[in-house]
């Protein structure tokens, strides 16, 4: 193989606009004509792997005397043991110098171990080869999670070899403090692939939108665009979710996104996003959604840095995709944490009452199941349990759920109790869990309850024991059984 014209990025098929991506490849030629060696760092469906297949199959993109080896590590054979997954890799890098004839000849016997083949190829390489040399390594991840630091004392004793190499290392979540000896040969600052410029934006979208067959008018275009935001990923599949039908580009641009919402491509792109990030940055994301104060300024640099917000003039934060915060929008509370009797909130530290952690710890505790109220006055009041009333710890679950912060930790189940659920599903498209005026007060309930008796006996029907029950979800009080309402 003499090249890497096979790449979908070397534009055999749709060529790409002049400048594709001018910014980001600039910066990385750069630090590989230091022979330093570099991160390449960006959240799910940036276009990170993208851009670096594009440099090393467009000869036009390349400085003059800079050569490239890449590696996808995702192709690897990760069943074997570690010495047979770094004899493939080795092996690759070999076939590669070859085939792209960066050297004529082999100076090492065919039987050695391809980590001393390459050893030797890198010393003739240092004499005869390109003045800069960088081996690639897309979805690096897989080396930190299976090879760890020793292979990467190895890449580095190569480039002690070779002065003239340099390593780019691709990935999503790469620790700099990981890769062992060769950290110290590292560019100072990774370089992040974040949201697509305005004119890479619209070349990503027309592009998709040729490749299938598609001809739209400017106003839905730029309409379909603003919806998807400057994200590679979500360009692509609202392109295709148009292409088959699903999307209507005449409705406002609020129904188009929640019609995008729904696809799986596009919810699962925005769920690898989202998953990406550690816990505070969610937080941050999470507030900026909701309106809430922002989080510190290092925060929101990293956001910036990455792609998924950007900052106006005025200095208002906003996100970048506006399909992606509509899915934090969407999501559930964040998660709960117990650590040494405090309750953290995200990153939040909640100020609970000693009776509100001892009604939290509970249901905490026997989560999912549900717990009675004899078990909450046992275990929030157990030296006077017995003079507990349903509406004392229906006070106490309402001033914790004020604490949470959202309703949905705990659900009350008619007749029964309460039951703690712990996750971040998506709220209901109809928003019902939001609207507060949607929840009846205490004395519509019991109005409700007296007009449904039914007969002389008073006996509930399956159908009232439904709506009884839906209620009780939705409303902040203990439902009595319909058997002593009268």
């Amino acid at each position: 193989m003499a090249s890497y014209d096979h790449f979908k990025e070397s534009g055999r098929d749709l060529p790409y606009a002049a400048g594709h991506h001018s910014e980001n490849i600039r910066a990385i030629k750069q630090v590989i004509e230091t022979s330093s060696s570099l991160l390449v760092l960006g959240l799910s469906g940036s276009g990170k792997s993208s851009i670096l297949r594009f440099l090393v199959s467009n000869p036009a993109a390349q400085s003059s005397g800079m050569s490239f080896v890449y590696i996808d590590c995702n192709s690897l054979d990760w069943e074997r043991d570690k010495e047979t997954a770094e004899e493939e890799i080795c092996g690759n890098i070999i076939e590669y110098v070859f085939a792209q004839r960066l050297l004529e000849a082999a100076n090492f016997r065919d039987n050695e171990p391809a980590r001393a083949q390459l050893r030797f190829l890198m010393k003739d390489l240092s004499v005869n080869g390109p003045p800069h040399l960088a081996i690639i390594f897309d979805r690096s991840e897989l080396l930190q999670n299976r090879l760890g630091e020793p292979f990467f004392d190895y890449l580095r004793s190569l480039r002690d070899i070779n002065p003239h190499l340099s390593f780019a290392f691709c990935g999503r979540n790469l620790t700099p403090g990981a890769f062992g000896e060769l950290a110290d040969i590292l560019w100072d600052e990774p370089i992040w692939i974040g949201a697509l410029s305005a004119e890479d934006a619209e070349n990503a979208l027309h592009r998709h939108l040729a490749r299938l067959g598609l001809a739209l008018e400017v106003e839905h275009t730029d309409k379909l665009l603003r919806c998807a935001g400057r994200h590679p990923g979500l360009i692509k599949y609202a392109c295709e979710l148009v292409r088959a039908g699903k999307v209507h580009l005449d409705n406002d641009e609020m129904e188009i996104i929640e019609q995008l919402l729904v696809s799986p491509s596009i919810e699962r792109q925005c769920r690898d996003m989202w998953q990406d990030l550690d816990l505070e940055r969610q937080d941050a994301l999470r507030r900026i959604a909701k309106g809430r104060s922002l989080p510190s300024s290092s925060i929101i640099e990293w956001l910036m840095r990455c792609g998924v917000v950007d900052r106006s003039e005025n200095g208002e934060v906003s996100f970048t995709y506006p399909l992606f915060g509509k899915y934090v929008d969407s999501l559930g509370p964040p998660p709960l944490a117990v650590e040494k009797n405090t309750v953290f909130k995200g990153m939040e530290e909640l100020v609970l009452s000693r009776e509100e952690f001892n009604l939290f710890e509970i249901l905490w505790k026997k989560q999912p199941d549900i717990v009675g109220h004899d078990q909450i006055s046992v275990a929030v009041w157990p030296y006077a349990y017995w003079e507990v009333t349903p509406q004392l710890i229906n006070r106490l679950v309402k001033r914790l759920r004020g604490k949470l912060g959202d309703r949905r930790y705990i659900k009350s189940v008619y007749g029964r109790g309460y039951r703690f659920i712990q996750g971040t599903a998506p709220l209901p498209r109809d928003g019902v869990l939001e609207d507060p005026n949607r929840y009846l007060t205490s004395t519509q309930h019991k109005v409700l309850m007296l007009a449904m008796k039914v007969g002389n006996n008073h006996r509930p029907t399956s159908m009232q024991r439904r709506v009884l029950s839906i209620l009780s979800e939705l409303e902040d009080l203990v439902v009595p059984p319909l058997s002593v309402v009268g």
